[in-house]
């Protein structure tokens, strides 16, 4: 059930239900495609996840203080991974912080 209504890469749901955590988003399946549909490419996508996840690891940051970090004509496109690295918990929430997953 949970494979066709989360909102998560069906790829990294099959590995996850196999043990297989730390995978990548496939940027193939429906749940990639339409993520990517919006005026982003996966390549695109996975640039300003990486500068996010570098960011995260170093220190935790407020939604606000990471969009700092970027033009401001950037911000819709940030948020929305923002929101995308949410949903596939690849990153948490703790007191308006964001912490990247570890491991």
């Amino acid at each position: 059930m949970e494979y066709a209504t989360k909102e998560q890469c069906r790829s990294q749901l099959l590995l996850a239900y196999f043990g297989e955590t730390d995978a990548s988003p496939c940027g193939k399946c429906d749940i990639c495609t339409n993520r990517n549909s919006d005026k982003m490419s996966q390549a695109q996508f996975e640039i300003y996840q990486n500068r996010i996840q570098k960011i995260l690891e170093k220190q935790p940051q407020t939604a606000r203080q990471i969009l700092a970090k970027f033009p401001t004509h950037y911000h819709k496109k940030i948020t929305h991974v923002l929101t995308v690295l949410g949903e596939q918990e690849l990153i948490k929430i703790e007191n308006d912080k964001l912490f990247w997953r570890q491991g």
